[in-house]
């Protein structure tokens, strides 16, 4: 008879398994058309990764709950940041100051906590950071003054759109790159990246749907907003409590205890003999285990970094703004008000596009697991980055709608296939004990290197050049693409080949 059970690595595998004449293992019958269908489910789904995410440790579950709960309550609110604070008696040039702000607010938590990260704990930080979404959903709902309010986006957590702000996805990312084998990262990743598409998508709805709701019972427009800014606050609790249900196994000291451990337990096989010195030397390596011992407080920060780890950073922190810059200059914002100004499209057909588009991009996502796995991370990030690229190249040149939005969506789908297999290989270039630190500075240099593409984009177009920004922005893309190819190419060869060696190694 046929049994599923899992393997070291978390994976289900097939054994085969007699059992003693009369058992009783199964009330039906296990036939020849059942074992081929739940042989062809089980492969459909290891292909798009749920069983991955199925054997995934509660850590790693958790966390994916957090992103998509979190990237929900910045759906709810994207409609209605601009013109809540119209409605206050906000003028537009305070709003445009506001946002700048609140973006450079965003920079500076980013840069503190993942520093600290790795030293206080991730699960700490966190926490902490679940606290303040949540102060900040409580300010916007109960206040109308403008410091108050940009005090709480400054300090606070509030997304001015539908993306990701603050540290949550650096430290997240760093979480999973430590509960997951590498030959599985990039599964969870990829539907860790879906969180983008789907959850905002569904954010959106919700969001348009209480206001159009209370404002039909007659609650006015900032009565209204202030309730959906209760609930982003709502979702800020549910995340504190996501997040005080983490364990340890998220932070890095602790896998780095445990092969201390392991190599403790064989020393004492290899050496049963006890000496005047072994209570001494036993109790001092435990100590410098201890996440509380002078080798943690010490920190992880950048400063920390050696030569060798410093020289990778330092490519990647000019490789990947090129990456961030072409975001930047074709953002979705940007690309509506291409197709409106253009076309002069109305507002329910360029609602219907971008939400296919955001369907796309989601699919985009999962589809990445098996191309990751076929192609590797390497070539999967170049030949979509390639493509994405010339397909941008083209975005300006159209002259009949119809034709723009086939782009549009070709453009949406090749674009996040890269991002989950991209973000896996970065993690293996980084040391583990130092990956959430390096992850934060280069979240930071791709925040500015993205605010910057997006003024570029603004200053394009106020000179009729709107297509230009969007042909750099392809240049930027297949630039990027080669740079990582000539850099990264041989590295992660050899880093996939040595996950290969692990795995049979773990089979046999």
């Amino acid at each position: 008879m046929v049994d599923v059970e899992a393997d070291g690595h978390g994976q289900l595998q097939r054994s085969d398994t007699s059992s003693p004449q009369g058992s009783a293992i199964s009330s039906q019958p296990v036939t020849r058309s059942n074992r081929g269908f739940y042989s062809y489910a089980y492969r459909f789904f290891d292909s798009i990764g749920l069983v991955t995410v199925y054997n995934a440790p509660i850590d790693a579950k958790l966390i994916l709950a957090q992103r998509y709960v979190r990237v929900f309550a910045y759906g709810l609110v994207a409609l209605i940041r601009a013109a809540y604070l119209a409605a206050l008696g906000i003028s537009e040039t305070q709003i445009g100051i506001f946002f700048g702000l609140t973006l450079v607010g965003d920079l500076f938590v980013v840069m503190l906590l993942t520093q600290l990260a790795d030293t206080i704990g991730l699960k700490k930080i966190l926490i902490l950071g679940a606290v303040s979404m949540t102060a900040s959903g409580l300010v916007f709902a109960l206040s109308g003054n403008y410091w108050v309010l940009l005090t709480a986006a400054i300090v606070g957590v509030v997304s001015p759109s539908a993306t990701e702000v603050g540290p949550f996805k650096t430290i997240e990312e760093s979480a999973l790159f430590t509960l997951m084998s590498p030959n599985k990262v990039v599964d969870i990743l990829s539907w860790y990246n879906t969180a983008e598409f789907a959850s905002v998508a569904v954010g959106l709805l919700v969001g348009a749907s209480i206001l159009e709701f209370l404002q039909r019972n007659d609650w006015n427009f900032v009565a209204a907003c202030r309730v959906v800014f209760f609930c982003y606050a709502a979702v800020g609790i549910l995340k504190i409590v996501l997040s005080s249900c983490l364990s340890s196994r998220i932070e890095p000291w602790h896998h780095l205890n445990n092969h201390r451990q392991a190599a403790r337990d064989e020393s004492d096989q290899t050496y049963p003999i006890s000496t005047e010195q072994e209570p001494l030397l036993a109790s001092s390596t435990a100590e410098a285990s201890r996440p509380g011992s002078p080798e943690f407080r010490q920190g992880y920060s950048i400063f920390s970094l050696d030569r060798e780890e410093r020289l990778v950073l330092l490519k990647l922190c000019i490789l990947m703004p090129l990456d961030a810059a072409a975001v930047g200059l074709q953002s979705v914002p940007w690309q509506t008000y291409f197709v409106r100004t253009r076309f002069h499209v109305s507002s329910s057909r360029l609602g219907t596009t971008f939400f296919f588009s955001s369907c796309l991009g989601a699919l985009g996502t999962i589809l990445s697991i098996g191309l990751a796995r076929k192609m590797g991370n390497m070539m999967t990030l170049a030949v979509t980055s390639y493509l994405t690229g010339i397909t941008l190249m083209f975005f300006g040149f159209p002259s009949t709608i119809n034709v723009l939005l086939i782009v549009i969506l070709l453009e949406a789908f090749l674009e996040p296939i890269y991002i989950a297999p991209r973000n896996a290989l970065i993690g293996a270039l980084l040391t583990p004990t130092k990956r959430t630190a390096s992850l934060g500075l280069i979240s930071i240099v791709k925040m500015i290197s993205n605010g910057s593409g997006s003024a570029l984009t603004g200053i394009l177009a106020d000179r009729s050049l709107f297509w230009l920004a969007f042909a750099i922005a392809g240049l930027l893309k297949i630039g990027y693409a080669t740079g990582m190819l000539w850099t990264f190419f041989a590295i992660d060869r050899k880093t996939t080949a040595e996950q290969k060696l692990q795995v049979e190694e773990g089979c046999q």
